[in-house]
């Protein structure tokens, strides 16, 4: 997948092995976006870390904070959130 994000809100995920894209729309700003296998993690400019699926529902907020979500880093167990 190629995933790129907006700060006008929208997310486009490209699957590069069959040329499918797909479109959906954050609450928010996006800063920052991490993916696994199944799941999206979006930073966004109201404090908080969205998950959603590859379609594009929302799963649950996972984090409200004070400060925007800036940077994202996910490894197999962990996920490292930075805010500005």
């Amino acid at each position: 997948y190629l995933i790129l994000c907006n700060f006008d809100g929208y997310i486009h995920v490209y699957a590069t092995n069959t040329n499918k894209v797909q479109n959906f729309r954050c609450s928010n700003k996006c800063y920052c976006i991490a993916a696994n296998d199944t799941q999206l993690f979006i930073g966004t400019d109201n404090n908080q870390l969205q998950v959603r699926s590859f379609d594009g529902n929302a799963i649950k907020s996972l984090l409200d904070g004070t400060q925007p979500v800036s940077a994202l880093c996910l490894n197999e167990s962990c996920l490292f959130i930075g805010t500005m």
